[in-house]
């Protein structure tokens, strides 16, 4: 297993109160956008649904991530979030993340505290409309991952990501060709295309409620 938690201690550390307050104002925020879990004008693409999962760290509040293995059929040893395709026998696209989230990194749907959905993102390239949602998942908690799916899991600091200083606008080069994208680098991992994507709407929406 291949499991990397984040152990920067320069990042601010929150108490386990300020956690929660942070979670119920996530929530509330996200409670409030005009988002729906619905297909729309995009009926040719494949409905999928992923988790932006946030952890509560001893180090503060930090994001996981997965780097996916070379076996899965696309986006092969890129960084993702857990999820994957709507299947038929799920109730919905939020058991479809639930479930994929299970299967990847072994986290069961009593430990995974949904706050809200974010605005769904077509991902042209590889045919899929991806449904975002936003959730606590356990720390500390032993994650298990898929080996045929999940090479890596790992952690980063919020505030890294909050940081504009870390971004940057550029070309990144990809099985798939060349991209122009907004990406950003921590400790040797790209984090890029549709995850950097989600990544940002996320963090735009919580600077502008000032909870970064």
């Amino acid at each position: 297993m291949v499991v990397h938690l984040n152990t920067d201690l320069s990042g601010r550390s929150k108490t386990k109160l300020e956690f929660e307050d942070f979670g119920k104002n996530v929530k509330e925020i996200l409670n409030n956008q005009t988002s729906r879990f619905v297909f729309p004008q995009y009926p040719h693409l494949t409905p999928a649904a992923v988790i932006l999962p946030i952890l509560n760290t001893d180090r503060g509040i930090e994001v996981l991530f997965t780097r996916r293995t070379n076996l899965v059929r696309s986006h092969r040893g890129q960084v993702s979030f857990p999820g994957g395709a709507y299947c038929a026998t799920d109730k919905d696209l939020v058991e479809t993340a639930v479930r994929e989230t299970e299967e990847e990194i072994g986290v069961p749907a009593s430990r995974i505290e949904i706050l809200g959905k974010l605005p769904a993102l077509p991902t042209v390239s590889t045919g899929y409309l991806v449904y975002p949602l936003v959730a606590i998942l356990p720390y500390p908690f032993r994650f298990r991952r898929n080996r045929r799916e999940v090479e890596e899991i790992f952690t980063v600091p919020i505030d890294f990501l909050a940081s504009e200083q870390n971004w940057r606008l550029d070309q990144v080069e990809t099985d798939d060709g060349m991209f122009t994208t907004f990406f950003c680098r921590y400790k040797g991992y790209l984090i890029w295309g549709m995850t950097a994507r989600l990544l940002r709407k996320f963090i735009m929406i919580l600077r502008k409620s000032s909870l970064i």
